[in-house]
């Protein structure tokens, strides 16, 4: 039996030597839950999760694409975007990040403090993030939008098909489209805006 799920099973689990890690040394065996072989790297958490030898090593943990750039935001929070950059979305600014998404020619992202900074185009102000505090934020081609703690969303930036006037509601995730955004509500409907000439909002 697997009882530790790290892949090897036998009678004597807590004995097993895993992929040359020995029972004893703290992490890479079956005395450690935190450590063998097949686990993900945990940033500042002062074990060697994944038995490489390096303890608290960086690594990606999200990323995202724009027209002509890439974005990914590592684990101890440096947001790194490479490509295209002649509306200078790929000039990230230097602070920590928690969260981003890549525009189509701009980038969002929150800051530790929760606080939300934008760069790249802004011919409609989608570069121009309300001084506030979100969770996560969503850029799409022409407009940006931020999640507040508490699900409600506020958006800024090119308002022509109402893509910038989001339902008064509570939503757990959105996205952005082209000129329209969708929301998950609470309840689990989803309830989009904006420009809805494809019927992309029904």
């Amino acid at each position: 039996m697997d009882s530790d799920g790290e892949g090897v099973g036998g009678e004597n689990e807590a004995e097993e030597d895993v992929g040359g890690w020995p029972v004893g040394e703290g992490d890479g065996d079956d005395l450690e839950d935190q450590g063998n072989p097949l686990a993900t790297e945990i940033c500042d958490d002062g074990i060697d999760n994944d038995c490489d030898g390096t303890v608290d090593e960086d690594g990606y943990v999200q990323m995202d694409i724009g027209r002509d750039h890439s974005c990914g935001l590592t684990c101890l929070g440096e947001l790194i975007c490479w490509g295209g950059n002649g509306e200078d979305q790929a000039a990230v600014p230097p602070e920590t990040y928690t969260q981003f998404e890549a525009g189509k020619f701009h980038t969002c992202a929150v800051r530790a403090d929760e606080t939300t900074d934008c760069w790249g185009r802004n011919l409609n102000g989608q570069s121009d993030p309300p001084q506030e505090t979100f969770r996560a934020v969503r850029a799409g081609f022409s407009h940006s939008c931020g999640e507040y703690a508490d699900g409600t969303v506020a958006c800024w930036g090119m308002n022509t098909w109402g893509q910038c006037d989001p339902p008064e509601d509570v939503f757990t995730h959105t996205s952005l489209g082209h000129w329209h955004g969708c929301g998950v509500t609470l309840d689990g409907y989803v309830l989009c805006w904006g420009k809805n000439d494809y019927s992309q909002c029904e």
